[in-house]
């Protein structure tokens, strides 16, 4: 009876979730329309995104888990929605 054992790196596995979504994260803002603009010491980005009726609580969902939080990390702060 031939028995395979596999180590998960689950460091690695995050590393790589982190990489793709940075990517997907760019291919969003892709087809919006963003202008940037500053005021003094600030950079305002105002970016508008399309989304359908039928998908804007699953767009939701994912800004408040992941976008949000990402974007945050990144030193951005979101002042409306």
């Amino acid at each position: 009876m031939f028995r395979a054992f596999c180590r998960i790196d689950f460091q690695q596995m995050r590393e790589q979730t982190m990489k793709l979504l940075h990517i997907l994260f760019g291919l969003l803002l892709l087809p919006s329309n963003a202008e940037p603009q500053q005021l003094g010491q600030r950079v305002y980005w105002m970016a508008v995104t399309e989304v359908s009726i039928g998908q804007l609580s699953e767009y939701h969902a994912f800004a408040e888990k992941e976008m949000n939080p990402l974007m945050e990390k990144h030193d951005y702060r979101i002042i409306a929605t």
